[in-house]
């Protein structure tokens, strides 16, 4: 018991370190938004997509936390956290990430095809990037959705680290955030505190019906001192939701409450999940009048993905599928699985994974490989 518990220790301690060695030696920011031309064309398929994001992707040498848009005029728009780039206007392949620019937040843009149309960094990040401060205050893409005023709806976690040491011991997320992007231009029209800017973060994911938009919470505590595993216990398996009209994402919130809905957040109640699950990230799509979620359980501990459906946004909701990931190497761990917002032509569901190594240092810098996203099929009843 003693060598297991000193094993953990260890292992808490540098998983808390992995996003430090990743941010502190690339303090050499992302340059302007720039081109990056590809032959390669994923489509929508997850091997595809596989295969694709298993080299480097536009300027995208390394990155984690997949969160995909589908724009009005049939392009994704990919946003990626903790994003290590190739130098702008280079069609160069990094072969480390010490050799690459950092930035807090990227996305990359693909068309209908699944080609690789362009990558957007910005500054220090592709937005928010004149409020980030490297290491100390960073915006994280969370959900969204195309809004009904015709533009692409984002909402952000604010991100907070007095220690200066980025995502590590001492950052949470302190505020949240609301983007609008132009979804010809990528421009980003506006960013600004979200209707509830609070750290509850609302938005986490967002799914939506023809009456509403749903914004689930999650409260992304991951770097707590003192926990065992780093995850806050106090809430880091619970799921809340909100509501707005649909795509109105400005409008003053409505809080699930025990079968009601109230514009009192202090009465949010959490959904109910089958199973224990006491570190639950979910990833919500509305697939065809099924929510389907994925959580990869336990995140950075976890060994499973949980797939859950139900017919309300709500609930109740229903373990239809439990997958066991492979990790990368012998020396790696997942987290964060995210489900892209379609099915394949069998059915199949497409979910984003998240990697990387204990050791990033040692491991995952001279292998950019494995600080990469991967691809997923999920064969689910239809």
């Amino acid at each position: 018991m003693s060598n297991r518990s000193s094993n953990c220790n260890s292992r808490v301690r540098r998983v808390l370190l992995i996003s430090v060695f990743a941010l502190a030696s690339s303090l050499a920011v992302g340059q302007r938004v720039g081109a990056a031309s590809t032959a390669s064309c994923a489509g929508k398929g997850a091997a595809a997509l596989d295969r694709l994001f298993s080299g480097q992707v536009g300027r995208v040498v390394g990155s984690d936390y997949v969160r995909p848009f589908e724009l009005s005029n049939g392009n994704t728009l990919i946003f990626m956290q903790d994003v290590f780039l190739a130098p702008a206007k280079s069609s160069r392949t990094v072969a480390s990430l010490a050799k690459a620019n950092f930035a807090h937040n990227a996305a990359i843009l693909l068309d209908a095809r699944g080609c690789v149309v362009r990558t957007l960094a910005g500054g220090r990040s592709y937005v928010g990037s004149g409020r980030t401060r490297t290491l100390s205050r960073w915006f994280w893409a969370m959900g969204g959705a195309m809004g009904a005023d015709g533009n692409l709806h984002v909402i952000f976690a604010e991100m907070r680290n007095p220690k200066r040491t980025g995502a590590a011991t001492g950052a949470q997320p302190v505020a949240t955030w609301h983007a609008t992007i132009d979804p010809a231009t990528l421009d980003v029209r506006t960013f600004a505190p979200a209707s509830d800017n609070s750290a509850d973060l609302y938005g986490w994911a967002v799914a939506s019906d023809d009456a509403f938009t749903y914004l689930y919470s999650h409260c992304y505590r991951q770097f707590i001192p003192g926990e065992a595993f780093g995850h806050d216990p106090s809430c880091s398996g619970d799921v809340r939701v909100a509501r707005v009209p649909h795509g109105e994402f400005d409008a003053v919130l409505e809080y699930y409450s025990d079968g009601r809905w109230t514009t009192d957040g202090s009465l949010a109640t959490p959904l109910e999940f089958p199973g224990d699950r006491a570190v639950n990230p979910v990833s919500i799509q509305n697939l065809n009048g099924t929510y389907v979620s994925v959580a990869k359980v336990g995140d950075w501990w976890g060994t499973t993905i949980l797939v859950d459906v139900a017919r309300s946004p709500v609930g109740p909701w229903t373990t239809i599928r439990t997958i066991s990931p492979t990790t990368k190497c012998a020396d790696c761990n997942t987290y964060f699985a995210s489900l892209m917002p379609w099915r394949q032509a069998n059915g199949s569901l497409v979910v984003a994974l998240s990697n990387n190594a204990w050791d990033m240092r040692g491991l995952a810098y001279p292998n950019p490989w494995i600080y990469r996203n991967s691809f997923i099929e999920v064969a689910v009843p239809r």
